[in-house]
């Protein structure tokens, strides 16, 4: 699909395009120009006097007070344009978002877009799985931030592990937090037990088996954690795992805060997490 340029991304470009007064670029011009002849080393005091005059008239002829009213009316017209851009983003989000087929809900000042929830705040704009942030932008062209979204999801997928090797990596990593006093009748807290998955999950890149180094070592996120969990407990074989199965104590009032919710339209909490 051609990306079709809106009117108000249109008079955005053009007001941040637009220039000072000629009259004024061609008075800061000259002094620039002066300044250069007076900061170049001359045996004559004649030829450096008369450079540093030349220099004192071309700030003689600079307005600043011009100047700074045109920046300002520049300014105005750039802040209505992106108050513009911002109006339209969400709707033209949704629009993109439904053309590829993706869920898409507005929920007050968030949107839930597929496995996303997108956030906004003013020219600012946090994107998170489920409630764990993945990443920030300023991007104020609604079908450019859900490309974005795209992206994400593709960056995302392809660091994702197997479902055999994503559970193995719960399995070890449970075992190391166990072993260090974590947890409670065998479970673990998600943000606890999160650095030991980080760790685990190493096992199955064998680059870094070969050579285990820092380098080597593959980023991972809260927000991956919770896109691998919901990916997890939605396949045909839900929570379970051959034999096992993982289990999920999810949070009261007062421990909501520490918990993580998963992506999607259940809006699962995960607390203490432990397979049984």
């Amino acid at each position: 699909m051609p990306f079709v340029v809106s009117t108000a991304g249109f008079q955005a470009h053009r007001a941040i395009q637009m220039p000072i007064s000629k009259d004024h670029t061609k008075s800061l011009q000259r002094l620039v120009d002066a300044l250069r002849e007076a900061d170049k080393p001359t045996g004559d005091p004649l030829i450096s006097k008369a450079a540093i005059e030349a220099a004192q008239k071309a700030v003689a002829c600079i307005d600043l007070h011009a100047i700074n009213s045109d920046l300002d009316a520049i300014k105005k017209q750039i802040d209505q344009s992106i108050d513009q851009l911002v109006f339209d983003r969400r709707t033209a989000m949704s629009e993109a978002a439904r053309e590829a087929g993706w869920p898409y809900t507005r929920i007050g000042e968030q949107d839930r877009v597929g496995e996303f929830y997108v956030q906004y705040a003013k020219t600012k704009v946090k994107i998170l799985i489920g409630t764990e942030e993945l990443t920030t932008t300023t991007e104020l062209e609604g079908r450019k931030l859900f490309e974005l979204l795209r992206q994400e999801l593709r960056k995302a997928e392809a660091s994702m592990l197997t479902r055999s090797a994503f559970f193995n990596s719960l399995r070890m990593a449970l075992a190391m937090a166990r072993a260090d006093g974590k947890s409670n009748n065998g479970k673990v807290k998600i943000r606890e037990l999160f650095p030991y998955v980080a760790g685990a999950r190493q096992l199955a890149n064998e680059d870094f088996r070969k050579k285990p180094l820092a380098k080597k070592f593959a980023d991972y996120s809260m927000a991956l954690l919770a896109l691998e969990l919901h990916r997890f407990g939605e396949s045909p074989e839900g929570w379970h795992y051959g034999e096992y199965r993982l289990v999920n104590q999810p949070p009261n009032m007062a421990t909501q805060s520490e918990a993580m919710l998963l992506p999607g339209s259940s809006g699962s909490q995960v607390l203490w997490l432990g397979i049984e």
